[in-house]
């Protein structure tokens, strides 16, 4: 073998094993990534949450609910990658694949925000103009169907099919003011018209309170996931502190409700 050929040999030698290198680097788990509090075996780094050596045998995977929108998730070995599906119940989420897979690879989530658990929440602050936007991945839902759906094509508050399930968000707010109140909802074809309640109440609660209630009518889209923004009445909110707002529930007409993305607090001029 001529020195040039040999020369070429190891340079392809070299890359091949740069590139195997690089491959193995994706599937792994990074090294300052930490325990997922409560969750044996699972890792957590900014937005993702890591599954390492996970078979075929392992699935489907189950995670607490996360307070974040599922950018994407996958199975990957080397350069192997296999897009997971996403079944989101109310406090569990669980992960499949309708592929064959051989050998151990790792499962990466990935998010659209910080992989936080529902515990780890704090009350959400206004934006640089005052307002608010309540996103439906940080409200806490309570009943016996309603959930928040992290897919991409989703990203809802959902399954509202329960008359006494609710959705609560809570929020800081800084200063007295004004707002302007905006629903992004969705409602199926024939299923729109029922009624629901918007209240927000103070945690402070001083004698003689009375919490902000407002009732609407749902507006119909075409479809849960087509979203519509919902204007309702303006609210004046007279006192700092801690708040929640609560979406419930007055008469569902047909099948569900509605799905919320968010719900806006637009900060009026005084």
């Amino acid at each position: 073998m001529s020195s040039r050929i040999w020369r070429l040999f190891c340079i392809v030698v070299i890359v091949s094993m740069a590139l195997s290198t690089l491959s193995a680097q994706v599937s792994e788990v990074p090294s300052d990534a930490t325990p997922l509090p409560g969750s044996e075996g699972v890792w957590r780094l900014g937005k993702k949450i890591f599954f390492p050596n996970v078979s075929q045998s392992d699935f489907p995977l189950r995670t607490p609910r996360f307070a974040a929108p599922i950018r994407s998730a996958v199975w990957s070995k080397g350069e192997t990658s296999l897009p997971l599906d996403v079944n989101p119940d109310i406090e569990f989420w669980q992960f499949s694949t309708k592929s064959k897979i051989e050998g151990a690879g790792v499962v990466t989530i990935e998010f659209d925000a910080p992989a936080l658990l529902l515990n780890e929440l704090k009350p959400i602050t206004s934006l640089g103009d005052g307002s608010f936007w309540l996103a439906g991945h940080l409200a806490t839902t309570f009943g016996e169907k309603l959930r928040y759906e992290p897919q991409p094509h989703k990203n809802t508050v959902g399954y509202w099919t329960i008359s006494k399930d609710k959705a609560v968000w809570s929020f800081v707010l800084d200063k007295p003011g004004k707002f302007n109140v905006a629903i992004l909802q969705g409602c199926g074809s024939g299923q729109g018209g029922s009624i629901a309640t918007l209240s927000i109440n103070r945690f402070e609660v001083k004698e003689n309170q009375e919490p902000f209630t407002q009732d609407f009518e749902v507006l119909e889209t075409g479809h849960f996931q087509n979203f519509q923004w919902k204007q309702l009445q303006p609210i004046e909110l007279k006192e700092a502190g801690t708040y929640s707002l609560q979406v419930t529930p007055k008469k569902i007409r047909k099948a569900a409700l509605m799905d919320i993305r968010a719900i806006q607090l637009i900060r009026l001029p005084n």
